[in-house]
């Protein structure tokens, strides 16, 4: 999104990014709820698949709080950058920052979306690189964690790479 103004090397070992790197700790964040909830009463479900197979999905959401069966309309976008990738960073900084509840109110979703397409006509924006050194690092800080979370589960989480 542009907010970010450091590389990933200048924000490893500081708070930012050690909040980052906590984010991804699915098996510590669902062990927190275990603590106060039965297995029985936790769901969880495998983004990518979701995005496979979002009816399977909502079944398994629906069966889960005892819901009746219903149809899940086909997913055209999903968590895409595409657009993002292509808006200058100072417009991402503008509707990201303090000003973002104001435009919010003042521009429904729909024109929001057209405004990003419109404005995503600049060359995109790459990801700052990873040092060698940093993702191992980072590998073996979730390697365990991603171990734990499959076992936990009982499930692969196949697309998933570390």
């Amino acid at each position: 999104m542009g907010r970010l103004r450091k590389t990933p090397a200048e924000l490893a070992g500081q708070h930012q990014f050690q909040s980052i790197m906590d984010a991804s700790h699915y098996a510590r964040q669902l062990r927190a709820y275990l603590d106060y909830f039965h297995p029985d009463q936790i769901l969880v479900l495998d983004f990518e698949t979701l995005l496979s197979a979002p009816q399977g999905h909502l079944d398994a959401i629906l069966r889960h709080i005892g819901a009746e069966p219903m149809g899940v309309p086909t997913l055209s976008a999903h968590n895409g950058n595409d657009e993002l990738e292509r808006v200058p960073k100072s417009m991402l900084r503008l509707t990201h920052g303090r000003l973002r509840p104001l435009l919010t109110r003042l521009v429904g979703p729909k024109m929001r979306g057209q405004l990003r397409r419109l404005m995503a006509r600049g060359p995109r924006r790459g990801a700052p690189g990873f040092p060698d050194a940093l993702l191992q690092s980072m590998r073996d800080d979730l390697a365990e964690d991603t171990r734990r979370l499959r076992h936990m589960t009982g499930q692969e989480f196949s697309k998933w790479s570390i």
